[in-house]
């Protein structure tokens, strides 16, 4: 069960990532006031910590907020429920003072269904699993463009739908972000491709359908006709 993917996805965002790892600034950070204590990852020191809400054993235990000021004065902020010292429940990240994640968690790792909006504007909305898109969702690009399928370990993999700001969409099947399988990818200027991939490249059987009509249909060896 791991206890650090939370706040190093949080901090791969906002520019404060540590890579996980034996080194990695993962530890029990204490308020002073209380004597509780919450296991977080920060990459830079932290100025101060407070916890207020259920405290057993010297742990934070129950719903409560968490709130560390960081040296550069960034401020985290939790809020939701805690078990044993770990983020355990429903909860909500607040980073900077913005709304950042909002779900389930278990362990501290984001598992099963939340939101999770990124500083420039992008938007995941769907299942996670130990704090990486995994199972069904939809992501939103700043730009306009948005992807809604399968996800495996934070990459589009499986059945899913890309539609890109330029108008462009592919449909079909993914595995490890890439076009991988038999899908139809259809040009903003109307032109089809129908068939299938390898690598993000047409690859295979396929059929070309121009904007004009004309048509190709035979095999295609890395992203040309064969």
């Amino acid at each position: 069960m791991r206890k650090t993917g939370l706040l190093m996805l949080v901090l791969t965002v906002v520019g404060y990532h540590t890579p996980v790892n034996a080194d990695s600034p993962c530890k029990w950070y204490e308020d002073p006031s209380t004597g509780c204590k919450v296991f977080d990852c920060f990459s830079q020191p932290v100025t101060s910590a407070k916890w207020s809400g259920e405290c057993v054993s010297g742990k934070v235990d129950g719903r409560g907020t968490f709130k560390a000021v960081l040296k550069d004065g960034t401020v985290f902020k939790y809020v939701g429920e805690t078990s044993d010292g770990y983020y355990e429940g429903q909860g909500a990240i607040y980073w900077g003072g913005r709304l950042q994640y909002e779900g389930m968690l278990r362990a501290s790792d984001f598992n099963g269904q939340g939101t999770y909006t990124y500083a420039d504007g992008g938007k995941y909305v769907g299942e996670w699993k130990d704090s990486k898109k995994h199972g069904q969702g939809t992501y939103t690009y700043a730009d306009g463009g948005k992807y809604v399928g399968d996800w495996k370990d934070g990459n589009f993999d499986g059945q899913g739908t890309r539609s890109y700001a330029n108008g462009d969409k592919y449909a079909g099947e993914w595995k490890d972000d890439k076009k991988h399988g038999q899908g139809t990818y259809t040009y903003a200027d109307g032109s089809k491709h129908v068939g299938q991939w390898k690598d993000s490249k047409k690859h295979g059987q396929g059929t070309w359908t121009s904007k004009n009509g004309d048509k190709y249909e035979g095999e295609w060896k890395d992203g040309e006709m064969h």
